[in-house]
């Protein structure tokens, strides 16, 4: 009985590989050959991809080296699919449309990219391993692609083991940087996951509003009147009122802290303000960015602003309003306090300079604004 069992499983076997066969010389034969001016595109695809891909990499804020592994995938492909065009035994129907489907798994591979290396977009990865699940995933795809090509031409080894330990070493760095940015954030009593969606939600509002101004500010040409038309066009879409500079009293003259910077209380509630004097000639610069910056209150690391007034009563004169802040500037308070600054006081100072531009970085304001307007002149609000 056992050899009849043995001969039948021989026999099923015989059947199975003639038929193996059969659908090969099928797949062979339904092949139709095709121009190698169809496959250009795509293969131009594929290198666009890895050069998009590169940039990317260069310009990572987080996930570096799981765009280094996926890199280094893609490049595998763009230097098996260039060889292409001098195998024209590989140029058929079969081979097409497994290079469109290489070329579908790239695109996602570059999309994931997009989306990990930047703070702004990387958030709906957070949570239940969803950046490692879409890595293996993406990976897997990549492997069936390369295999249905059958290239034989460039072999590469990758080892999943370290790109597994790897891409748990870029989510763990990812994580202590949104909890980092969560320290920054106001009502750090309420949970974790509610200051998490606050903070979500502040980064994709002031993230959308930034880039939609940043773009808009590249269409100013160099003609003052397409620049006007463009300024005339970002009023109308982030309409800010400016501040009744009537509700508003300067202080004594003690706290005047420079000509162009002095103390004001509102005349109804007290409440403290800094009145600092703007340029007129930077006028639409400082209004566009505060326009942004107004967002930010329930950042702990960034001054709040409360937005621009003017005083008419001799002239013009415009002031940027922010927070008061009592310790002055951080020269000031190192020049009054230096013997005072132990170690652990600045790096908690330094510490919290950093929080406020990695906040203002997620968010993608510029950081460059916040330099020129207050690199001297970092408020010291408390101790």
């Amino acid at each position: 009985m056992a050899k009849k069992t043995e001969l039948a499983i021989e026999a099923t076997t015989s059947v199975l590989g003639y038929a193996d066969t059969i659908i090969s010389t099928v797949e062979l034969a339904a092949s139709v050959a095709i121009p190698l001016s169809q496959f250009i595109p795509l293969i131009k695809d594929v290198s666009d991809i890895f050069s998009k891909v590169a940039d990317l990499y260069r310009s990572a804020q987080h996930n570096k080296n799981i765009t280094g592994i996926l890199m280094e995938r893609i490049s595998a492909a763009n230097t098996s699919v260039g060889i292409l065009q001098a195998r024209e035994d590989l140029l058929n129907s079969n081979y097409y449309k497994s290079l469109q489907r290489l070329v579908r798994v790239l695109r996602n591979m570059k999309k994931f990219i997009e989306d990990i290396t930047q703070y702004n977009t990387v958030q709906k990865f957070l949570g239940a391993k969803k950046i490692e699940s879409e890595f293996k995933e993406l990976c897997k795809e990549y492997d069936s692609s390369m295999t249905s090509l059958n290239f034989n031409l460039l072999v590469v080894n990758f080892n999943t083991e370290t790109e597994d330990k790897i891409v748990k070493e870029d989510v763990e760095q990812l994580i202590k940087f949104q909890e980092a940015l969560v320290e920054s954030m106001n009502n750090v009593e309420q949970k974790v996951s509610h200051t998490n969606d606050q903070m979500n939600l502040v980064v994709e509002r002031v993230s959308e509003m930034a880039i939609t101004m940043q773009n808009m500010q590249s269409m100013m040409g160099s003609k003052k009147e397409d620049a006007d038309q463009i300024q005339n066009k970002i009023d109308i879409i982030f309409r800010t009122d400016k501040l009744p500079f009537d509700d508003y009293e300067e202080a004594d003259e003690n706290s005047i802290r420079s000509e162009r910077l002095r103390k004001y209380t509102h005349v109804k509630t007290k409440e403290e303000f800094a009145f600092k004097v703007v340029d007129q000639d930077h006028i639409n610069d400082v209004k566009n960015q505060v326009t942004i910056l107004m967002k930010l209150k329930d950042c702990q690391n960034i001054i709040n602003f409360y937005g621009l007034t003017s005083d008419t009563s001799n002239g013009i004169k415009t002031y940027l309003v922010t927070e008061w802040a009592e310790k002055g500037n951080l020269r000031e308070y190192i020049l009054d306090y230096k013997q005072d600054l132990d170690l652990k006081l600045k790096i908690r100072i330094a510490y919290d300079i950093a929080k406020g531009l990695n906040f203002l970085n997620s968010v993608k304001v510029r950081i460059t604004f916040v330099f020129t307007f207050f690199v001297s002149n970092i408020r010291i609000l408390n101790e």
